[in-house]
């Protein structure tokens, strides 16, 4: 979770929402016990107050403004995503 977030702290550093964090898009590298972000696909540049899709995220971890219409997100769609795993570890565990 640790490197998950610092990827995503990077990549919001440099002003990029990746809208799409799920289980399927983290790559682990066993071997060097590292843990890489892919599919920049529905991934886009934050520009405060732009309207945006709402087709973005799968559903069980979309955020709740994807959820009532909300089209002004930001950074905080992909920490809710985040959440979205925390939960789901912490309860199949």
């Amino acid at each position: 979770m640790k490197q998950l977030l610092i990827g995503l702290d990077y990549c919001h550093s440099k002003g990029i929402i990746h809208r799409d964090v799920k289980p399927s898009n983290i790559v682990i590298d066993e071997v060097k016990n590292d843990l890489n972000l892919i599919d920049f696909g529905l991934s886009e540049f934050y520009v405060p107050g732009k309207e945006r899709p709402l087709k973005v995220a799968s559903r069980p971890y979309k955020g709740p403004e994807l959820l009532v219409g909300n089209r002004f997100y930001d950074y905080s769609l992909d920490i809710w995503a985040v959440g979205c795993i925390l939960g789901a570890l912490v309860i199949f565990q």
